[in-house]
């Protein structure tokens, strides 16, 4: 949008350097004419005739180029818009895990390893970043004006900026990439399987110990709903709602699962 706005710029200036242009010429044929016999006036009007034009030319111009500029900032805030929209939808679904697993890894706080612990609260503050973005974003689409949707397009595509007060006190252990919005949601599905994969395992050796085995399910439940990969229960997946393969435990069978 930037680069498009200075474009319009650029042809604009050489549009009125060459009315400036035009009009200078009119000036110095409005001074004298060439005869045979020596220089005369030439007639005002007919100066006025050249200056018209240059004036009509550059106001056409202005026209041609505002038109442009009208529709090219309806196009990018539509796009705009639509990239907001798509972050909005992935922001809705990565709070969702967040519930989902919260109330779990609390149930198994003492039985899951510190780092998995770290990883949900890096999760939790990169949740937090993203929702910061989109409410400045849609604060931004809602003024409308070239500077705000510049201000907008530069923030989707400014590296995320996470609080290093509360980031210190769970990232000891984790070296993040620079998160840009191509990694956002790779990075904290990343840290969602980790925390949700140690989970699984305490809520299995739970069941094992013959604690509530209601509880066990609806842990398993929540684990799938909020996209965990690798559930195991018994030896097998849980679910078949994902196919990727999995690491199996010591012991386990090789064999396909029957349906």
């Amino acid at each position: 949008m930037l680069s498009l706005t200075l474009n319009f710029s650029m042809v604009f200036e050489r549009a009125l350097a060459l009315t400036l242009l035009l009009s200078a010429q009119a000036g110095e044929l409005g001074s004298e004419r060439w005869w045979d016999g020596g220089a005369e006036s030439l007639p005002k009007e007919q100066t006025y005739i050249y200056l018209v034009g240059a004036v009509l030319l550059l106001f056409a111009l202005a026209v041609f180029l505002g038109a442009r500029l009208i529709l090219a900032k309806k196009s990018h805030k539509k796009h705009l818009n639509k990239e907001f929209s798509q972050l909005r939808t992935m922001l809705s679904e990565n709070k969702e895990r967040v519930d989902l697993i919260e109330t779990h890894a609390l149930d198994y706080l003492n039985s899951i390893s510190g780092r998995a612990t770290r990883a949900f609260g890096v999760a939790k503050q990169i949740v937090l970043a993203i929702n910061q973005v989109l409410e400045e974003g849609e604060q931004l689409l809602e003024r409308g004006d070239y500077a705000a949707l510049i201000e907008a397009e530069e923030l989707l595509e400014s590296r995320l900026v996470l609080k290093k007060a509360h980031l210190n006190a769970v990232q000891d252990g984790y070296e993040l990439p620079d998160l840009y919005r191509d990694q956002w949601g790779p990075t904290l599905d990343k840290l969602f399987q980790e925390v949700g994969k140690e989970i699984s395992r305490a809520s299995s050796a739970a069941r094992e110990f013959n604690f509530s085995k209601r509880t066990s399910k609806r842990t398993y439940e929540d684990l799938r709903r909020a996209g965990i990969r690798f559930l195991k229960e018994k030896g097998k997946r849980l679910t078949a709602s994902f196919r990727s393969p999995f690491n199996r435990d010591a012991g386990e069978s090789p064999k396909e699962e029957q349906p």
